[in-house]
């Protein structure tokens, strides 16, 4: 987060566009600071840096072997940044289903897929299964102030199979958040995280959401930033944000469990993956 060499590189040197870019970029680290402080923790333990190389990240991916411009920052985030003036780049996805951070679109792995960046954009593509503790402004918005204040909240992406993650909760204890696929969409199970009250589900239509059996409404973008409990789908994007009710009983360790009942695939249509979102 500094500006080295011995020329001015501050971003207000290049124009407001540069020095707008450079404030969406603060705020996404910002946003991504609890994530920083798991995998910093899980580094401790392990020696596994923050910032992967492919190779490492997928050792038995030979495809990946010679990847030297893209990197997993954590187990949860593929970033491949543009690192030349060009506005194209190929990017190499590892297995599974890989989904933008930005607008929820997917991509099914392994493959290669070479197209346009437009400028400013970093792509950032989130894990099958992801699990990703961020704090956002108040809309839930990746890259927005949040001077205004932000709230806790959950990223996560639809699993393939069960998984389990670890997570510090806010009173840096221990919690845990298990994911279930189900026929008709996977479940969130929240165990010792009662602060955690906000989930923003990535690459999916949801149909309906549920927390501890009982329906949360949809509501509308207005109803959605009065606070309400309820679910809202994001404009345009694969993105659906979700506010859960408070706990009735935040004893510890408590637990909670967020069904989300999905649109079928082919009711949402082929995502638009190809050279306007690579």
């Amino acid at each position: 987060m500094r500006s080295h060499g011995r020329t001015p590189r501050e971003p207000w040197e290049y124009g407001e566009a540069a020095l707008a870019n450079y404030k969406r970029y603060a705020w996404v680290r910002e946003n991504l600071l609890d994530y920083i402080y798991d995998v910093a923790i899980e580094s401790h333990k392990t020696g596994i840096p923050l910032m992967r190389s492919m190779p490492v990240a997928y050792p038995r991916e030979t495809s990946l072997a010679s990847t030297a411009d893209e990197y997993m920052f954590g187990s949860q985030l593929l970033v491949a940044p543009v690192i030349d003036e060009s506005d194209v780049r190929t990017i190499s996805f590892p297995p599974g289903t890989w989904t933008s951070l930005w607008d929820g679109r997917g991509t099914s792995g392994p493959t290669r897929i070479r197209g346009t960046v437009a400028l400013g954009t970093i792509p950032v593509y989130l894990k099958e299964g992801a699990v990703l503790p961020v704090r956002l402004s108040k809309d839930l918005q990746f890259g927005a102030s949040m001077t205004g204040g932000r709230v806790s909240a959950l990223v996560v992406t639809p699993p393939r199979e069960k998984g389990e993650t670890s997570l510090a909760n806010a009173r840096n204890e221990p919690g845990r958040v298990s994911l279930l696929p189900s026929p008709n969409g996977f479940a969130v199970t929240l165990t010792n995280l009662p602060k955690m009250l906000h989930l923003l589900v990535c690459g999916a239509s949801v149909r309906e959401v549920k927390s501890d059996g009982e329906v949360l409404p949809k509501l509308a973008e207005t109803a959605f930033g009065s606070g309400r409990a309820g679910w809202r789908a994001e404009p345009a994007t694969l993105q659906v944000a979700v506010r859960l009710p408070p706990l009735k009983a935040p004893s510890l360790p408590s637990a909670r469990i967020i069904e989300l009942r999905l649109i079928a695939p082919a009711q949402v249509g082929s995502p638009k993956i190809g050279r306007a979102h690579v």
